[in-house]
Parts: structure tokens; C-alpha cells; sequence
């Protein structure tokens, strides 16, 4: 719980300068910790994080955010602990409370597309991945 408050507060200090922008700042993130599992090819809970409008549209459990409101999104309270499973899942390398303040600056802000125009169908590219030997 104090890691979701002080994230939050994160936020807060970030929103203070200019939003995050989505190229720059947002889709780094989320190519790094989401989109392993959450992509055209490996849909988990029905959720794509590799393309602007499918992270909008969420998955089986509903919306992943709801733009201008971090402290209920799901992907925030799912990243902080405050909300189960633990995204990522606990065994994989996790993002830190500055990533996830980010996040949380991006959708109080608004959760604006790469346009700063929401939706705007974007691919976010990810690495193909060699089958294991």
C-alpha cells in the first residue's frame, strides 16, 4: 500500500512538468514489462498492450485504464499490489516506483495517444523472439 501512495505522489510531481508522452515515455514501458505477454501473438486475459486503441479497449477483466483517473486504473492498482494478480507477474523483472509514476502521470493526464488525439490506431513494435533450444 505505502508503494502505490508514494507512486501516486510520483505521479503527482510528474503531472507538475509536461505529460508524459506516449512514443517516449509510455510505450518504452510497456514494451519492457507487458508486452511479452500481452501482444498480437500471446493475447493473456484478452489483453493487447502493443497497439494504442486495444490498450483502451482492455481485456477480459475490463478496462486496463480509465483516462485521467491512474488511482483506478487497473493497470496501476495491478503494478502497485493493490489489486491481484501482481502484474507483472512476480517472478519477472519488475518496473520501478519511477516507471510506474510515469504510468500513472500518463493516465491522469489523460492517457493521451501518440498524436496527443485519442484513440490512434498505433503498432508498437516487439522484438521477434527466437524458439528456445
Amino acid at each position: 500500500m505505502a508503494c502505490g501512495a508514494a507512486t501516486l505522489l510520483c505521479a503527482v510531481a510528474f503531472a507538475a512538468d509536461a505529460p508524459p508522452d506516449f512514443n517516449r515515455d509510455v510505450a518504452p514501458i510497456l514494451r519492457k514489462y507487458c508486452q511479452g505477454c500481452h501482444n498480437a501473438d500471446e493475447t493473456n486475459a484478452d489483453l493487447r498492450l502493443d497497439v494504442y486503441d486495444e490498450i483502451l479497449k482492455g481485456g477480459e477483466h475490463g478496462a486496463a485504464l480509465v483516462p485521467g483517473d491512474a488511482k483506478v486504473s487497473r493497470i496501476i492498482r495491478l503494478t502497485t499490489g493493490q489489486a491481484e494478480p501482481a502484474m507483472p507477474p512476480k517472478d519477472e523483472k519488475q518496473p520501478s516506483p519511477d516507471e510506474i509514476a510515469v504510468l500513472a502521470a500518463w493516465i491522469d493526464a489523460g492517457a493521451k495517444g501518440p498524436s496527443g488525439d485519442a484513440p490512434a490506431r498505433t503498432l508498437l513494435l516487439t522484438p521477434a523472439l527466437a524458439p528456445a533450444k
